[in-house]
């Protein structure tokens, strides 16, 4: 975009892992392991919510935009 463009655009880092979706179909994920995703999932939304300027809306919640970093982590992606 040019240096004088007024269009608001989001960056986010490049992150590794698979979607939540497969992450919990792998057999060797525990039911502990599905909990804690879960949670931490709720928790992630709950803070778009509640904690940003403009309470960030994520319109496009699904398995497919929630992946699990290589430290077992839910990040969102997909925010546009």
């Amino acid at each position: 975009l040019p240096a004088s463009s007024t269009v608001p655009f989001y960056i986010m880092e490049m992150v590794a892992g698979q979607n939540s979706q497969d992450y919990v179909r792998d057999s060797s994920t525990t039911e502990y392991q599905f909990l804690q995703l879960l949670v931490e999932t709720v928790r992630i939304i709950a803070y778009f919510h509640n904690h940003t300027a403009t309470g960030i809306v994520h319109l496009d919640i699904k398995p497919e935009n929630i992946v699990v970093n290589a430290s077992g982590d839910p990040v969102m992606i997909d925010l546009g």
